[in-house]
């Protein structure tokens, strides 16, 4: 166990403090405003040991400076507690008992036998270490932790620190909990501990499985010089990325002029650092460029007074194709070459498009929903065929570091993938190509299989990095899902099979085969301009190269397209088990609410789109599991209180936000819409929908929508709304339409003055009133898309489970129609209870639409709109005509 270096001359930390010290000794008592740097906006750096100390840089930080939290200037001193720590074992006190006091200990046994022995170890809350004096552990630290105590395993080999994270559960925050930095979980005695030292907080956010956070943690928080510098001038605190967007309170509301005017040094300070040092790095003209950029669409997006369909056309026209790469798809709006997969920007081209295709529209308004979907279909294309999908496992990683979709970022997020498959579930259904549905469904395998809990939560990221052999010391990104050519061919050829061509006695190796169609090189595929610490350097990232059609052509092969698709999939079967011998990536098996909302909505989806009935009834188990999962475990149905997250079989004592209801009511509607029997998951979404109004939703006067945060929260500084829909849809974008699908199908807040009338109304205007929002919430506006369409109820009536009711559910199913409300009404066969509960719950509605009855006993379908209702019918493929009309498709 490596001993602590202690650093307490400035001689011995001037060379790691560089711009850092500069940075605070101008900004101490200057500032008072919450400030968040985002990426690469600011970073100040200092040479260490031969590399570069990144202050601020890849990973968000947030300064809150003293002033904020009205610190008091004084410093107070703190008298030294003093703990005999060897008494307390020697007397039998367990160690659980010692870390509830505050204390933790090393986990080794014949380390907790040693410190037994020892004299008096005493306990400096002034700098809250704990210290041995005696020879053995000489310099030696341990560090004091929250009252939790918590039983994981040192890392191999020990460990000469231990911060206060030791006593977390996140696996984010776990990761650091044996930095030398001396991290606090964010908590009111860390709060309160810089205000009696009227010290900065540096706040730390990140993600447990991001390839940038462990870079930042090599490169800057295991540097004990690094550590020095901010366990002296700073709180250090560490939360997690997605709590702390979420964990900022109401100052800014009380007090928001004078947090303005306070804030004005730091923030010039700020402006005149960004400026010099963009200038030095030549990219002020790159921003100017930006910034004339979004004036240019902004200005472009003429004033719209009501919400029509022409307003829409002309919006969706500068919103969308401004930054679309035409030639190999997706959007750049940065001009840096990284693309990220945007769904809700997909999800807003597919709907735009069936609006402006609908029947009565304008040869305008066709021209440009063809181009709408054209920038759908070519983004997910490449997507598809490109390395950011994962062509052995399934799923899709984060991004892409260059503009062809090729060499990604390797992390999987579970929003990103759930995301995507609802898109390429739409895709498919609008086209009807299998290829689209194929993506969508190996996305949904790779989830199944790698990202599911055995109870039915989804898990919530896999690592970017991983090690490359088993007796590898140091990880590697992208090592579990690169090859060599090497590697690749002595195990495709391990069986030596061959495809016939022409004039080849002994036909083509397979693996010559693979390689063609998947951009196989011998040097590897991977251009170093994306590679700047050479982690890629001959390997290959799977891409598809060639069709298998090409492929029959190029290689002059004796053999079908089919056959070649055959060969290539038992290429990939090999290739499969072949890395399962790696050791895998670090998954975070914590299950989060939001997310799994957008998972249950991708397996709902896929319960009514794809066209085998025995996968159908597969995806929708998943997905009831998973809704039985959270609200088992994730819901006080007593209280009414949603939770945020579930890991190890406890969840978090955090109450959810508003993205978490808004998500999972989103997915508890399509689970419905899937199997709209079970009216059971109609009730919990709008249970669940009245304590996202009640706990959540902002006032007129405070310019309605939702904040992110619960009404009366004590831990958080500022209660902000999100109004931007980045890769997640934001909680505002995605009620709007949770509302509008409520409000039709059990009249929620039908009553005009009702104020979540109101707010749903309030939010479908804002993308026509604010011409920022039409741009910054694609999400949104693919809601007033679907609102713009008005609304289509297919009745269904018929005996729930019979065969010729669930023909014409799967052809009401089969259509892509957003704007589609689907009822059940069971009738005929056995009576039951529950056919009764469901026929009461729609009879208003039924009502109105002279009650929908069954036609000569067989089940009848209704297609209706604005209280009128087609002829019945009782072919599905009828059905499918006249839902159709409604509905165009390519």
């Amino acid at each position: 166990m490596a001993a602590r270096k202690r650093l307490d001359s400035d001689s011995d930390t001037d060379e790691a403090k560089g711009g850092l010290r500069r940075f605070v000794d101008s900004t101490i008592g200057v500032g008072t405003k919450t400030l968040d740097y985002g990426l690469k906006i600011f970073h100040w750096s200092a040479k260490y040991g031969g590399r570069t100390l990144w202050i601020v840089g890849t990973t968000t930080l947030m300064v809150v400076f003293p002033l904020m939290l009205e610190i008091e200037r004084e410093q107070q001193i703190i008298e030294i507690e003093k703990l005999q720590v060897k008494d307390l074992l020697a007397q039998g006190v367990h160690p659980q008992r010692i870390h509830e006091m505050g204390l933790s200990l090393p986990r080794d046994p014949a380390v907790l036998s040693a410190l037994a022995k020892l004299p008096t170890v005493y306990v400096s809350a002034s700098n809250a270490s704990l210290r041995s004096p005696a020879a053995a552990f000489k310099g030696l630290q341990y560090r004091r932790v929250q009252a939790r105590f918590f039983t994981m395993s040192a890392p191999p080999g020990g460990t000469a620190f231990t911060n206060r994270l030791a006593g977390q559960t996140s696996p984010y925050l776990l990761q650091h909990a044996h930095n030398p930095v001396d991290w606090w979980p964010w908590c009111e005695e860390a709060i309160a501990k810089a205000k009696a030292e009227s010290k900065p907080i540096f706040l730390s956010v990140g993600y447990s499985t991001c390839h940038w956070c462990h870079v930042m943690e090599r490169e800057s928080f295991e540097s004990e010089r690094v550590a020095a510098v901010l366990n002296r001038h700073f709180i250090p605190i560490k939360d997690t990325f997605i709590k702390i967007l979420n964990t900022i309170a109401s100052r800014w509301a009380s007090d928001k002029e004078d947090i303005r005017r306070r804030g004005q040094a730091i923030i010039g300070q700020l402006g005149q650092a960004m400026t010099e040092e963009s200038a030095a790095k030549g990219d002020l003209p790159a921003l100017l460029r930006s910034t004339q950029a979004a004036a240019a669409v902004k200005s472009a997006v003429q004033a719209l007074d009501q919400a029509s369909t022409a307003a829409y056309q002309h919006a969706c026209n500068m919103c969308c194709s401004h930054s679309f790469d035409d030639e190999l798809g997706g959007f750049d709006d940065g001009g840096r070459g990284i693309k990220f997969p945007q769904p809700t920007r997909l999800d807003l081209l597919m709907r735009a498009y069936l609006l402006l295709s609908l029947p009565g529209a304008t040869e305008s308004d066709n021209a440009l929903g063809k181009k709408a979907l054209h920038m759908a279909l070519k983004t997910l294309g490449a997507m598809a065929k490109g390395g950011i999908n994962d062509h052995i496992t399934g799923g899709f990683a984060r991004y892409s570091t260059d503009p062809r979709w090729h060499v990604p970022h390797f992390e999987k997020m579970l929003y990103d993938n759930a995301q995507l498959a609802v898109s390429y579930l739409e895709t498919y259904q609008i086209t009807g190509q299998d290829h689209y549905r194929a993506v969508a469904e190996s996305i949904l395998r790779y989830v199944s299989r790698d990202m599911t809990d055995p109870l039915g939560g989804f898990y919530s990221a896999q690592d970017a990095d991983s090690y490359p052999a088993s007796d590898a010391t140091a990880m590697r990104e992208g090592a579990f899902c690169t090859w060599t050519h090497h590697d690749l061919a002595t195990l495709l050829d391990k069986n030596e099979v061959t495809l016939p061509c022409e004039g080849g006695e002994g036909g083509v190796k397979l693996s010559h085969v693979f390689c063609k169609a998947y951009g196989v090189r011998p040097g590897g595929n991977c251009d170093p301009k994306g590679d700047p610490h050479g982690e890629l350097h001959g390997q290959n990232v799977l891409y598809q190269a060639m069709t298998p059609q090409e492929l029959v052509g190029t290689l002059q092969l004796q053999c079908s397209a089919e056959q070649v698709t055959h060969a290539l999939d038992s290429a990939k079967a090999l290739l499969y088990e072949a890395r399962q011998q790696r050791p895998a990536p670090r998954l975070d098996d914590k299950v989060i609410t939001a997310w799994n909302g957008l998972m249950m909505s991708a397996f709902a989806k896929a319960a009514q789109a794809v066209p085998s009935a025995q996968q159908r009834q597969e995806y929708l188990r998943t997905a009831t599991k998973a809704a039985e999962f959270l609200q088992g475990n994730l819901f006080d149905a007593k209280e009414r209180v949603l939770y945020r997250s579930y890991r190890a079989g406890k969840r978090s004592q955090v109450a959810a936000f508003a993205d978490d209801h808004a998500y999972l009511i989103r997915g508890l509607l399509d689970l419905y819409d899937a199997d709209p029997y079970q009216i059971r998951w109609l009730d919990w979404a709008e249970q669940l929908q009245e304590e996202m109004d009640k706990g959540f939703m902002a006032d007129r006067e405070q310019g309605g929508g939702y904040f992110s945060t619960r009404a009366g929260s004590s831990d958080v500084l500022l209660r902000l709304k999100d109004s931007q829909d980045g890769a997640e849809p934001s909680a505002m974008s995605v009620a709007a339409s949770n509302l509008w699908r409520l409000q039709e199908l059990v009249g929620y807040a039908a009553d005009p003055n009702h104020s979540s009338h109101a707010n749903m109304l309030h939010l479908l205007a804002r993308p026509i009133q604010d011409r920022a929002a039409m741009y910054g919430m694609p999400a949104l506006t693919a809601a007033l898309a679907t609102h713009l369409m008005d609304y289509a109820l297919i009745v269904i009536v018929g005996e729930a489970g019979a065969e010729d009711t669930g023909a014409l559910l799967q052809a009401a199913h089969s259509v892509f129609l957003p704007n589609r409300i689907l009822i059940l009404k069971p009738e005929g066969g056995a009576e039951a209870d529950s056919d009764a509960a469901v026929r009461a719950r729609f009879r208003g509605v039924l009502e109105s639409y002279g009650g929908c009855p069954m036609v000569r006993g067989k089940a009848t379908a209704y297609v209706c709109k604005q209280r009128v209702c087609s002829l019945p019918v009782v072919e599905p493929q009828q059905l499918v005509h006249n839902i159709r009309l409604r509905a165009p498709h390519a």
